[in-house]
């Protein structure tokens, strides 16, 4: 299964690095706004399943996209969208 993440701040490096290791995980492609970020995060993932990527085009082939965002706002409001414990053979 191919996973993308968009947002790759506190919360998006801890859902990679929490799915990364699940077996059916085939790859991670991370996208950030900053492709630092990006690289920071698969770097903080250990896994050489995790690719950063510059374009959202990359994104087209995902079987799943996790979205993390951070709305700073005066109240800090968080949204975080994500499946992280998917299992294919759940029925």
């Amino acid at each position: 299964m191919k996973i993308s993440i968009i947002g790759c701040g506190r919360v998006g490096k801890e859902r990679c690095k929490k799915i990364v290791g699940k077996e059916y995980v085939e790859s991670v492609l991370l996208y950030s706004k900053n492709y630092d970020s990006a690289v920071e995060a698969a770097t903080y993932s250990s896994s050489s399943k995790v690719l950063p990527i510059r374009s959202l085009d990359a994104l087209i082939d995902s079987d799943f996209i996790i979205i993390t965002l951070c709305l700073m706002s005066s109240t800090g409001y968080h949204a975080t969208f994500y499946i992280s414990d998917y299992s294919p053979d759940a029925t």
